[in-house]
């Protein structure tokens, strides 16, 4: 019997380096107040969510591996956040539909900081081989990996507030957010009456029914 191989083996994404601490780290500082953060998100619940294992039946690609704090995914783009919660994988079997309850049932969130304007964030958007790492942290479809990197990243004593990276179905910026940031709502509206959606569902050649 020769075991489970390591995570490193599964995937072609290494694993953070023990010396990771030591490092340059390329960070990015990302202005809050002049690019303010979307969350698209279903009405009934608050869009101030930082993702848990324990809280969650869902894993995500930057949560920490043992529930050690919370993540709240976020973007800039409009793109984006339809992307990922809307959209995700669906176009894989052609054309797509999408049923108008689907869109009713979510509002879009604007976000901002209490305290301070920006973020210091790990750019992972940036060549990663000076850290061990590549691309695939930020790509591959099992997250085991990609969340020992978070935590990795979350214990650096430069105390970062999250990470910046591209979304896999847009390779458009998003960002994960350590719960340790001083997140705000700043208002809440009705997906169905942003005026952004018309032009992606048309962009993206996406039907209504």
């Amino acid at each position: 019997m020769t075991g489970v191989p390591p995570p490193s083996l599964l995937t072609e994404c290494p694993l953070p380096p023990t010396d990771l601490h030591a490092r340059r780290i390329p960070t990015r500082i990302f202005d809050v107040a002049g690019t303010p953060l979307l969350r698209v998100h279903r009405t009934e619940f608050t869009p101030l969510f930082f993702n848990r294992r324990s809280r969650s039946s869902t894993v995500y690609r930057f949560d920490a591996p043992d529930d050690e704090y919370g993540v709240l995914y976020a973007s800039a783009e409009f793109d984006v956040c339809m992307a990922e919660t809307l959209i995700r994988n669906r176009f894989e079997s052609g054309s797509l539909l999408l049923d108008q309850e689907e869109i009713s049932s979510r509002s879009i969130s604007t976000l901002g900081l209490s305290s301070r304007t920006d973020l210091t964030l790990v750019d992972l958007t940036m060549p990663l081989f000076p850290v061990g790492g590549n691309a695939e942290i930020a790509s591959t479809s099992d997250y085991t990996v990609p969340n020992r990197w978070s935590k990795a990243f979350y214990d650096h004593p430069a105390e970062y507030d999250g990470l910046y990276f591209y979304s896999r179905y847009t390779n458009m910026p998003s960002v994960a957010l350590f719960d340790r940031v001083d997140v705000i709502v700043e208002r809440t509206t009705a997906l169905l009456s942003d005026p952004r959606l018309s032009d992606f569902l048309e962009r993206y050649e996406i039907g209504v029914i």
